[in-house]
């Protein structure tokens, strides 16, 4: 594993990673989410949340006027990232599409955000501790894991449904999912590959009578093969960033 103390474009960048996905997918609640397609100011209230997370991760390891600057560039461009993304979605629908289009241009942002830290010769040596960028990754991808995950089984699942009403039961499979990232993430970042069958077979079974109603079996397929998906991806991309 490469030292922080010798990548300082890694470390900002993974802490910068770290940020967006604490602010989009841990503190970013449910009610804001819905909030934004209706109403400006639950835009700016975001906003103001990245802000504020961004800051807080960021500057004690890298303080300065130009990260300072940076973190407010990151919070003013993600509203207006998110105000995009909600008037083509009303327009366009494709959930998922425009879900994956909106990350990988807050993906950019930050990226240049950390071009432009790192042009000013920043010394992260004084503040950031050596184990800081492997933390910032996990912390990251597992923050990920809990809403991001939630938010691309439910796009696809909508793409199945002509109505984009929530199934039965979905607040609690939405909490099971959650758990069943969690786990599978763990499995995968440790190499625990003959335990991930035993996560899929224990959810199987608490569903099993459901499985009868043909339309909740193929959800429940897709929502977990895409569930599995998206957790097995994390777990692999943590291996080869820690390794």
């Amino acid at each position: 594993m490469s030292n922080p103390m010798q990548a300082p474009a890694g470390l900002i960048c993974s802490l910068l990673c770290a940020g967006h996905l604490l602010a989009d997918f841990v503190f970013q609640s449910r009610a804001m989410v819905e909030g934004k397609r209706q109403e400006l100011r639950w835009l700016l209230a975001h906003g103001l949340e990245v802000l504020l997370v961004q800051a807080l991760v960021l500057l004690p390891f890298c303080p300065g006027l130009r990260a300072g600057l940076a973190v407010t560039v990151i919070a003013l461009t993600h509203v207006g990232i998110d105000a995009l993304k909600v008037r083509v979605e009303r327009r366009f629908g494709r959930r998922l599409l425009w879900f994956v289009l909106d990350q990988l241009l807050h993906g950019a942002v930050l990226a240049a955000a950390a071009v432009w830290i790192l042009s000013s010769g920043v010394d992260l040596s004084r503040f950031a501790p050596r184990r800081l960028e492997p933390l910032a990754w996990t912390v990251g991808l597992y923050a990920f894991n809990v809403n991001g995950g939630s938010a691309i089984v439910t796009a696809v699942l909508e793409g199945m449904r002509a109505s984009s009403q929530p199934a039965p039961g979905a607040r609690a499979g939405r909490v099971i999912g959650i758990l069943e990232r969690m786990a599978m993430l763990t499995l995968v970042w440790l190499g625990e590959w003959s335990a991930l069958g035993f996560v899929l077979a224990a959810k199987s079974v608490a569903r099993f009578k459901e499985l009868e109603n043909r339309e909740f079996a193929e959800a429940y397929l897709v929502g977990t093969l895409t569930s599995f998906l998206v957790a097995g991806a994390s777990g692999l991309l943590l291996r080869s960033l820690l390794a």
